[in-house]
């Protein structure tokens, strides 16, 4: 049966085929399901262990029963024991897990690997922030930035950065995307964290993840909350539906970037913003292929649209994301001031759509 090794560990009474070792033993998780495995090591708060195949899986030690959380907490782990009479980790202690998949569907893709961070182990989210690095970058270090954990917990969303690797994974309706709701998907189940399988999404990505982004905006906008395109090369060949264009964006573009690239982006937000797309540009000056300042004006951007779009309780399922349209916002021309958009004098189709005072303010400074 071709079934990933955490699914394996979450099927009720799987036994693993092979032979058992004799320093294998069998796990019980919280709901009584059972895996046989050999303890590697204990740090974090995770648990690494060895099937009889050979293969890892990490799962955290909280998921595990009691009895099995004493001894993995014996004196060779890396971690203080716990008391045996914790079976869950306290609140406010914050979640780390990582997730090897099988890229979905997308020709050329051989690696899409996943680390997610909660910032409280018994609170629940109310969306989660999709890092996505440049063309084959290793993201999964980005949910130990300091900048993104602050804005997670303000916002009471959680992190999700990725680690694609091939030529085609930017086009996320042919597979990745896919890849990443499935991520998504076995850390609900492995954390019984049903909210996150169907979490409302903020997109930020530099190059090649700004493409994804900007892809998986398309492919799934009733699911992105705001998305931003940083710099990537190619966009014109998937084009944005009206629920997309509803979706608000900034692209960003490095003004020594390539010509190609910034006349793509330049073309992307004034094709948008001709069909009214809640879009802003953001050419930063003195910058070429780099992430620069927008990482600060996106954050800014991010608190701005998750109250105006998010309902104050989340999702469920008979909800959706609130639309918003020009009039809740404001416009401003390239480098300008932005005014509430019933009082801009300018032409409207080229003006970058902002979604509050504060975000114009940094859009304004790196121009």
């Amino acid at each position: 049966m071709n079934v990933p090794p955490l699914a394996r560990f979450l099927l009720l009474g799987f036994l693993l085929a092979g032979e058992v070792r004799a320093e294998m033993r069998t796990f019980t998780d919280r709901q009584g399901r059972t895996v046989q495995a050999e303890k590697v090591s204990v740090a974090n708060g995770n648990a690494v262990l060895r099937l009889a195949n050979g293969s890892t899986i990490t799962v955290p030690v909280v998921n595990f029963s009691v009895a099995d959380q004493a001894w993995l907490h014996e004196p060779d782990a890396t971690v203080p024991a716990a008391p045996a009479s914790t079976p869950v980790a306290p609140a406010g202690a914050p979640v780390t897990w990582d997730y090897d998949a099988k890229p979905h569907g997308v020709a050329g893709t051989t690696t899409a690997r996943f680390r997610v961070w909660i910032p409280d182990a018994q609170k629940p989210v109310r969306g989660m922030i999709v890092l996505v690095p440049g063309s084959n970058g290793d993201g999964r270090r980005d949910v130990e930035a300091r900048d993104w954990q602050q804005l997670g917990t303000e916002l009471g969303f959680g992190l999700i950065a990725c680690n694609f690797v091939g030529d085609s994974y930017c086009y996320a309706a042919q597979g990745s995307g896919k890849t990443l709701v499935k991520a998504l998907e076995e850390f609900a189940k492995a954390q019984n964290r049903p909210e996150i399988a169907k979490a409302p999404l903020l997109l930020w990505g530099h190059s090649a993840g700004g493409q994804f982004n900007y892809n998986f905006a398309c492919w799934k906008p009733e699911r992105t909350i705001a998305f931003i395109v940083n710099e990537g090369g190619f966009f014109y060949d998937t084009p944005a539906s009206p629920q997309t264009r509803a979706t608000p964006a900034i692209l960003f573009a490095g003004e020594k970037d390539t010509a190609e690239r910034i006349q793509n982006i330049t073309n992307l937000f004034q094709g948008g913003r001709a069909r009214g797309a809640l879009w802003a540009f953001c050419l930063e000056k003195g910058l070429g292929h780099a992430v620069g300042r927008s990482k600060e004006v996106a954050q800014q951007f991010f608190r701005a649209v998750v109250p105006a779009r998010l309902p104050a309780g989340g999702l469920d399922a008979s909800m959706s994301l609130k639309h918003l349209a020009l009039a809740d916002g404001l416009l401003a021309a390239a480098g300008s001031e932005a005014v509430p958009a019933a009082d801009f004098k300018g032409t409207a189709r080229t003006a970058s759509w902002l979604p509050d005072a504060a975000t114009a303010e940094k859009w304004k400074a790196v121009q």
